[in-house]
């Protein structure tokens, strides 16, 4: 691969192409990098193998192979000089590069969750309890739960889209009611549904009435789990700790249903009461309304 061919690759690598905001950013400067560097082949052959697993959807092993190419360049002088920046200078980024207001703790996330309200003066939004972060969200199941706040019953349209080059893909919807009090409502992907196997999109519309609808949406792929990974979980001691295994590995689905599933069964545990508002965030008043065992859940014809 010639030099020049870097930046195009650098670029569909990066998932500009595809949509997908990764963890690691490579300027376009990064060919100088490699030119400081002297191990042009080296850091050919490691593009070649990050976009091969681009090219599969199979991000969570391109992204480790994207992060080795730094340590081609031993000197943090090269890296300055060449204006790249590692993939810990930038993880506080938003999708639009953009320093994010809210950074992750202790289990929970201070990241803003997916909310709306049906009109201004509404006391409750809807939500989905996925928090926004930098990168995708990631899952180690094929078919993950979704938490809602459901501040009324409502008719519910949930579309599922596959990131795919030129733009998405739906490849699932479903319409199901709900008739709820106000509360926290769990939601899995249907068995109908195709497994999740690569990066998709995801989005909820809720029936405000009146003919006004609200949506929310985000992004989840994937992942298979890692040695490392499986080795921290057998050492979480307590639910709590394989709570801030999965937050501190993204894996926020998985953090979420065990953090509000512990809620239910220890609703007066000060510290988890604590981390479920942090995880609400703004709304974090909303914490001690009912999780519920659950509500009436109904396919819409």
């Amino acid at each position: 691969m010639k030099i020049k061919q870097f930046a195009a690759v650098i670029i569909g690598i990066c998932g500009l192409n595809v949509g997908i905001a990764k963890s690691v950013a490579v300027e376009m400067k990064a060919p100088l990098l490699v030119q400081q560097s002297g191990n042009i082949e080296e850091f050919d052959g490691l593009f070649q193998q990050a976009t091969v697993s681009q090219e599969l959807h199979k991000y969570n092993q391109s992204t480790p192979i994207l992060e080795s190419t730094f340590a081609i360049s031993k000197t943090s002088d090269t890296r300055e000089k060449a204006g790249v920046k590692e993939p810990d200078q930038v993880a506080n980024k938003d999708r639009r590069g953009n320093p994010s207001e809210g950074n992750t703790t202790g289990g929970g996330t201070r990241a803003p969750i997916p909310s709306s309200k049906c009109n201004d003066n509404d006391k409750k939004p809807f939500l989905v309890l996925i928090p926004l972060q930098p990168e995708t969200v990631g899952t180690l199941t094929s078919h993950p739960t979704f938490w809602l706040y459901i501040p009324h019953s409502s008719s519910i349209n949930f579309v599922l889209k596959e990131k795919v080059f030129g733009g998405d893909k739906i490849i699932y919807k479903t319409k199901f009611n709900v008739e709820s009090e106000p509360g926290f409502i769990s939601w899995q992907l249907p068995s109908s549904a195709p497994p999740l196997e690569g990066s998709y999109g995801w989005e909820f519309t809720f029936d405000c009435g009146n003919d006004k609808q609200v949506t929310l949406d985000g992004e989840i792929f994937r992942q298979d789990a890692t040695e490392s990974l499986i080795s921290e979980l057998k050492l979480a001691e307590t639910v709590i700790d394989k709570i801030d295994v999965y937050q501190k590995n993204s894996l926020l689905p998985e953090s979420v249903n065990e953090l509000v599933n512990l809620r239910r069964s220890n609703p007066d545990d000060p510290e988890i009461n604590d981390r479920l508002k942090i995880l609400l965030g703004n709304y974090n008043d909303l914490v001690d309304d009912p999780i519920q065992d659950c509500c009436e859940i109904g396919k819409k014809e």
